[in-house]
């Protein structure tokens, strides 16, 4: 920047130190029985399979910490859902996190679809995990 100041972080940044993370979306939503959710989501624009993995895995890292936990006094699971432009990425991704043990072992905590299967009659549904050997599961 001109003024030599470091440009403003997005208000959707969870501080990490040393880092942070900057997710698209944030929601806290509360579904018909009164239990609360706290969504992540990341948009999967263009076909950068590494910069979406190692994301992937940095969020994996943070989801064992509790930082986002911590950072919206949230106790329970949180959910990181990725919508991704192009169906060869995600399924480029899925091959690549098949084998990261980080991603594995909080792999109960991501949720992967195309913006093309993000319509209203199906948003709860049909959501794929990252490793290519899991069954479609639901959002909750």
């Amino acid at each position: 920047p001109k003024d030599g100041k470091a440009p403003a972080r997005p208000s959707t940044s969870i501080d990490l130190r040393p880092g942070y993370i900057d997710p698209d979306s944030i929601y806290k939503i509360t579904d018909q029985d009164q239990r609360s959710r706290l969504l992540l989501v990341e948009i999967a624009n263009g076909q950068k399979v590494d910069r979406i993995a190692k994301k992937l895995i940095q969020y994996a890292q943070v989801l064992e910490s509790k930082k986002i936990n911590q950072a919206f006094d949230y106790d329970k699971g949180v959910r990181v859902l990725w919508i991704f432009e192009h169906q060869r990425t995600l399924q480029l991704v899925q091959k690549r996190m098949t084998n990261d043990e980080w991603v594995q072992a909080y792999e109960r905590h991501f949720f992967l679809r195309t913006l093309d299967g993000c319509d209203r009659d199906t948003l709860l549904s049909g959501w794929q995990r990252p490793c290519l050997s899991s069954a479609p599961v639901v959002l909750f």
